[in-house]
């Protein structure tokens, strides 16, 4: 069995093969998240849904959501089984902050989701009621 020496040009060769490897494979890693940064989603087509800033909710409740465009929307109450209970409104929203308000104290407690619908998406968030 013969042992091989190393040379120290054998070692710098090899670690350049490497080191050119390696540059290779972050140049094709950085060309695919470019390509695929391209196709990402604009999210300025979509309506952005706060959630309730107290939960379980009591009483009157301020729904806020924000939108980019002018559009129409659908604000619905889910019961938990995600069948609608009540519509509340149904209109055409402003640009910027928009605020729906709803009074709870008409739905027996418990646990119901609220719906912000559009025509290109559906926000869907969980509230408690104990009134």
């Amino acid at each position: 069995m013969v042992l091989k020496v190393l040379t120290l040009y054998d070692i710098v060769i090899g670690i350049l093969y490497v080191s050119i490897i390696i540059f290779i494979v972050v140049i094709i890693y950085r060309k695919i998240l470019v390509f695929f940064s391209r196709k990402s989603i604009n999210h300025d087509d979509y309506c952005k849904l706060d959630s309730l800033e107290s939960n379980p909710a009591i009483g009157k409740l301020s729904f806020y959501f924000t939108s980019n465009i002018k559009r129409s929307y659908r604000f619905v109450i889910l019961d938990i089984n995600m069948f609608e209970v009540l519509e509340v409104v149904s209109d055409q929203c402003s640009v910027g902050g928009n605020i729906i308000n709803f009074d709870s104290s008409n739905l027996p407690n418990g646990n119901y989701f609220y719906s912000l619908q559009t025509e290109n998406q559906k926000i869907i968030k969980k509230m408690t009621i104990e009134n």
